[in-house]
């Protein structure tokens, strides 16, 4: 019994160490050649593991990864979500990931999506909207992932623009008037862009530069060379 209880220990910090060796890029075993020596098929086992480093989920037998073991993986690694069945990529599983890693937006399933998914997910990060559907790219989703990060402007459908969105935008982050539309690039825009961000004047059209606006770039030291002679 005890031996079991030591091989199940051996197995685990061979596979942290494994791990660990592999993050510091150190030429070790391929990720199937690990796979094939340390092969997880217990779960007291896999649970050990997935807690001291989440991608081990890759060396767990597929019908061991459950949802809450995909859970603790993704809590302790976000990177472990890649190695999570479809079926146990759950909104709570999505979330748990999201919170300890943005990169992992690519490896939501399409068919999780859902615009109550989408809204939670760019109020922590707006810059997220760019992985969420274009179907639900809604005007709510859109205006929360604006709310959070103005550059979120970039990935705004095009029939969504309006002025108080870029308005919105250019508040939380000057430099998002490069992403808004030449017709909403106005005057009332282009002061309040160069307020929060003073080379967002870059982007400020010909027409908009107005004696206003021209006169607020001169007493920006920062944008001064950028004004036409």
């Amino acid at each position: 019994m005890n031996g079991g209880r030591h091989h199940r220990v051996d197995v685990t910090r061979s596979i942290s160490l494994k791990m660990r060796d592999d993050k510091n890029h150190r030429p070790y075993a391929t990720s199937t050649e690990m796979k094939s020596k340390f092969s997880i098929t217990d779960i007291k086992t896999a649970s050990k593991a997935v807690g001291l480093n989440g991608t081990a989920l890759q060396f767990v037998s597929q019908e061991l990864r459950t949802e809450s073991l995909v859970f603790k993986a993704v809590a302790q690694n976000a990177n472990a979500l890649k190695y999570a069945p479809a079926e146990h990529r759950t909104e709570a599983v999505l979330l748990k990931a999201m919170s300890a890693g943005h990169y992992v937006l690519p490896h939501i399933p399409a068919d999780m999506w859902s615009e109550k998914l989408a809204l939670k997910v760019v109020e922590s990060y707006g810059l997220a909207l760019e992985h969420v559907p274009a179907e639900l790219r809604t005007k709510a989703v859109v205006l929360k992932a604006v709310q959070c990060n103005g550059l979120a402007l970039e990935h705004v459908p095009g029939n969504l623009f309006t002025l108080p969105l870029v308005i919105t935008a250019v508040l939380g982050c000057g430099i998002a008037l490069k992403y808004a539309p030449l017709e909403f690039r106005t005057e009332e825009v282009a002061l309040l862009a160069m307020a929060n961000a003073p080379e967002s004047f870059e982007y400020v059209p010909a027409v908009a530069r107005t004696e206003a606006v021209l006169l607020k770039a001169e007493r920006l030291p920062k944008i001064k060379s950028m004004i036409a002679d």
